[in-house]
């Protein structure tokens, strides 16, 4: 059954690849994203595409917020406008990671045949 949600934000997970002695550690975290119209949508692709704006322009449309992420203490690393732009800087390739969840949150996945 596909019932109609009210709820303006959902969210997904992120996988990401960090670096760490000679392997990469895949770790797994939430973000919340907005819900959009299609057209809406379709707009900051086509942005994107024809690079009127940049993966930090797009991740600010389309990131609300996260979970599953800590700090080397152990305690919550809060989303803000601060800590996200921290840890865009600070983790290379973690735009692209969190761009793709969304594109693939939003198209769906593609059967492979």
């Amino acid at each position: 059954m596909f019932k109609l949600s009210d709820k303006q934000t959902y969210t997904w997970p992120v996988r990401y690849q960090i670096a760490n002695a000679g392997k990469y550690e895949v770790v797994e975290f939430t973000c919340e994203f907005p819900r959009m119209t299609q057209s809406r949508l379709e707009e900051l692709f086509k942005l994107s595409r024809d690079n009127k704006l940049n993966d930090d322009e797009f991740i600010r449309e389309i990131l609300l917020g996260w979970t599953g992420i800590r700090t080397s203490e152990n305690t919550d690393f809060e989303y803000s406008d601060a800590n996200r732009d921290l840890l865009l800087d600070t983790y290379p390739g973690l735009r692209a990671a969190v761009i793709s969840a969304f594109a693939d949150s939003v198209q769906g996945s593609v059967r492979k045949n």
